[in-house]
């Protein structure tokens, strides 16, 4: 594999963060370096993925399986820190989603958030729960529409205008955040989102038993990389060719 695999892979599945090189700086230009770590943003997407292969679409069974499953998350991928934020920040909107009004829902965000600072209020300083918070909340009061009770069964369509409004509803309020802290947005992070977002549940859930199978048989592991790489040469390749074009970043 090549030194940007490996950065990826590392990074979605293990939560690793390895030395900084070109890539990051085309990763920060097109919006897309919340990806490259086990980010609530990660989560979401395999929660996404989950969710289009349960078989029920009844709202109370659908969310509480999605709960289950990121239960198992830090059991799967580990328990670090981050790890257990970011399942915590992906069950946030979910447990909100119980309630039908958006106002409750609103107040459950806000009230596990101010649980979550004062289990350790070193979190209000990190900008990695400012932008998961921020994100949360955007996409709790932009995002109304339920993408689980929608009828429509052309699949691409769902996933382009769910991924598209979720999206742009996270960003509105992260956006003033990442401005703030680092002098720059991307204008282009939308477009990006939507060409990779469905690449990093696939990475992650044929990462994980490449890492471990790999560890003990090497050459097994090569076998079951080749689609994994043609993936995340799909990634790369989309991260560089949108960080060449003019404009797509604002700095002051």
């Amino acid at each position: 594999m090549t030194e940007v695999q490996v950065k990826l892979l590392l990074g979605m599945v293990m939560g690793i963060d390895t030395p900084k090189s070109l890539f990051d700086k085309q990763l920060h230009i097109v919006g897309l370096t919340h990806m490259l770590v086990l980010s609530g943003s990660n989560i979401s997407f395999l929660v996404r993925f989950f969710q289009n292969i349960i078989p029920t679409r009844n709202v109370r069974y659908f969310t509480m399986s999605t709960l289950i499953f990121l239960g198992c998350i830090p059991f799967i991928f580990g328990s670090e820190p981050s790890t257990i934020r970011a399942v915590i920040m992906a069950t946030i909107p979910l447990i909100a989603s119980l309630s039908s009004r958006a106002s409750q829902q609103l107040h459950v965000i806000i009230l596990c958030g101010l649980l979550m600072l004062i289990f350790d209020p070193s979190y209000l300083s990190s900008i990695s729960f400012q932008l998961s918070f921020a994100a949360v909340i955007g996409i709790a009061i932009f995002d109304q529409k339920e993408l689980i009770v929608e009828n429509d069964q052309n699949m691409a369509k769902k996933y382009i205008l769910g991924t598209l409004r979720t999206t742009l509803a996270a960003q509105s309020l992260t956006t003033p955040i990442i401005f703030y802290h680092f002098g720059s947005i991307s204008v282009i992070s939308a477009v990006a989102n939507l060409l990779v977002s469905w690449t990093v549940p696939l990475i992650m859930v044929m990462g994980l038993p490449y890492i471990l199978i790999t560890s003990q048989f090497p050459q097994l592991g090569h076998f079951l990389s080749l689609p994994l790489r043609y993936i995340m040469q799909y990634f790369e390749f989309v991260t560089v060719l949108l960080s060449s074009l003019p404009y797509g970043q604002i700095t002051y």
